[in-house]
This record gives C-alpha cells, sequence and structure tokens, in this order.
C-alpha cells in the first residue's frame, strides 16, 4: 500500500472503532506481537500485514509499531508535545512523577490509559498488526486476538540490530540489552505481568532458527486458524 492510502486507512480503523462496532458479520483477526529486542518485529510485522493484505483483497491491513503514538494522540485528542513522553522507555517512577509535578505531561499510568483505550479500539476494528506496548495483556480477552512472541538468541539480535542500525557490536549489545529491560519494566509495572511469560501467547516463534519469511507464514497461518474458528 502506499503511504498516503495507509493513512487513510488507519485514520478509517480509528473512525470506525470510535463507533464501538462491527459491521461486517465475521470478526477479522488482530494480530499482537511481543519481541525481544533484535527479534526482527518490524521487518516480520510488515510480512505479516502485506501477507494478511494478499489474502483479504477487499479489505485493508495496517501495522501499528511507533506511528501508536500519532494515532494516540489523534484518538485521544492529545496535544503532540506529548509525543515524547508516550514511550515504551521504562522511564524511572521518580523521574516520572518530578516531570508531572513540573506540569509537563499527564502522569505516565494516565499515558499509558490512552495507549490501553486506542490499542482496544483498533484490535476491536481488526485488520491490524499490533506491536509492543503490552497490546497482547491488553487484547487478552478478544477472543479474535492472536498473541506472539517473537524471540531469538542474544548474539543473533545483537548482530541484527547492529546491521539495522548500522551500529558497532558495543553500541548495539547496550541497545539491545537497555530495550530488553524498559519495556520487561513496562509490561511489569503496568500490567503486572512478565513480558516473558510464555503462558500469554499463543505462539512463541525462534525468528534465528525459522528465519523471518518462515516466521511470518507461521503466525499468518496460525492467526488465520485461530480466528476462523471464534
Amino acid at each position: 500500500m502506499k503511504n498516503s492510502s495507509l493513512d487513510e486507512w488507519r485514520a478509517y480503523l480509528l473512525a470506525k472503532a470510535r463507533e464501538y462496532r462491527i459491521e461486517s458479520k465475521k470478526q477479522r483477526p488482530a494480530i499482537t506481537i511481543s519481541r525481544e529486542t533484535g527479534a526482527a518485529a518490524i521487518t516480520i510485522g510488515q510480512m505479516v500485514t502485506e501477507s494478511f493484505q494478499s489474502l483479504e483483497k477487499t479489505h485493508s491491513w495496517a501495522l501499528f509499531d511507533q506511528n501508536i503514538v500519532k494515532a494516540v494522540l489523534e484518538d485521544q485528542g492529545l496535544p503532540k508535545r506529548l509525543e515524547e513522553f508516550i514511550k515504551e522507555d521504562g522511564k524511572p517512577a521518580l523521574k516520572d512523577t518530578f516531570e508531572e509535578l513540573l506540569g509537563l505531561h499527564p502522569s505516565t499510568p494516565a499515558l499509558v490509559q490512552s495507549v490501553t483505550r486506542t490499542i482496544l479500539k483498533l484490535a476491536n476494528a481488526g485488520g491490524v498488526v499490533l506491536i509492543g506496548r503490552g497490546a497482547h495483556i491488553i487484547c487478552a480477552k478478544l477472543p479474535h486476538a492472536f498473541h506472539v512472541r517473537l524471540v531469538a538468541p542474544f548474539e543473533s539480535r545483537v548482530q541484527h540490530i547492529a546491521d539495522y542500525f548500522k551500529l558497532s557490536k558495543k553500541d548495539a549489545t547496550r541497545y539491545v540489552e537497555k530495550s530488553d529491560r524498559a519495556r520487561k519494566q513496562y509490561v511489569r509495572r503496568y500490567f503486572g505481568v512478565a513480558v516473558a511469560d510464555p503462558h500469554h501467547y499463543h505462539l512463541v516463534v525462534n525468528t534465528e532458527k525459522l528465519g523471518y519469511q518462515e516466521a511470518a507464514k507461521i503466525i499468518v497461518d496460525a492467526g488465520s486458524r485461530h480466528c476462523a474458528t471464534r
């Protein structure tokens, strides 16, 4: 899809989600992807989105990763200046409280609630792939949601990050460790669970063992069958 078409579809998703109803009798899937840093979630998420798009030629699919922030701001009517504060960065609670007292932004729990509401609306509309932000917990009770965890050996993930961002191995290692730690803290702090607990997922995929294309194929096949039985 061209960017303009994708932007139009995202706007359509949000508009439809606000109505809290689905016109189609058959609920379309919503795929959530949790990931270890460097397990290629964006690459695989794009493949999954494109595969579903090719299967559902009369319906559009959208991928939400970092762009979920802009969707939240639009959906919740929040000012653009808050964009930098809606991050999956595991900000220390003391710093967050201090910034709140200074009036820099609403409390992070309040912002997380905004993210949660938007994710639920998008998932209820269906035809979406949602990466991170605790989406697998937020959408845990939706029967048409299919939850995936992507993992890979540490060295493989470091190499992927080094290649993706053109970093040295040392910097890539720091990036992976910091991001993994932040995501664990984010899910633990706001949802009270361990992000790596396999019991929260329908499927856990080792992307280094299977490769990206095979991983995407398995997710699409399993996700389609799961939703078909609901």
